[in-house]
């Protein structure tokens, strides 16, 4: 009886090692699998496209910017440049005096940059931001950023 007591303990200990064999077994196969499917979606082959990120628009950019500045002292003063069609500068230029603000065009580079003299209160930041956002829509130009003088 005792031999056969352990006989049954022995197999119910192999059974129960059989059973955690196979549960750990298919814990790594699933993780494999999940792997698997990571890597075909990380290191796709085909010739499919993958979706850019979301990039804002120059406008967005102007915005974000020119929205930092509550006020310029009298002493600030802010360029801003912009990448401009050598054929559209002249407009642009042009469009900025209209508006009293000078500009300096660099053919060889296409940049054009504008001085913000300060002092200007919010609402005169604001009024210089809806002309450049006009001129950008306008001409095509890409804003480029800014810099305090």
């Amino acid at each position: 009886m005792k031999v056969f007591e352990k006989l049954l303990k022995a197999i119910a200990l192999l059974a129960l090692i059989a059973g955690v064999l196979v549960i750990v077994l298919r814990l790594f196969e699933k993780k494999r699998e999940k792997m698997d499917e990571l890597d075909a979606y990380l290191m796709n082959d085909d010739d499919t496209d993958v979706p850019a990120a979301a990039s804002a628009s120059d406008e967005e950019y102007l915005d974000q910017d020119l929205g930092e500045w509550n006020s310029l002292d009298e002493r600030a003063s802010v360029v801003l440049s912009f990448l401009v069609d050598p054929a559209k500068a002249e407009g642009f230029q042009k469009e900025l005096a209209d508006e009293g603000y000078s500009s300096n065009y660099d053919k060889e580079t296409q940049i054009l940059e504008t001085v913000l003299h300060g002092p200007k209160d919010r609402q005169e930041i604001e009024e210089f931001e809806v002309v450049l956002k006009k001129l950008l829509l306008s001409t095509g130009s890409t804003y480029l950023g800014f810099a305090f003088e």
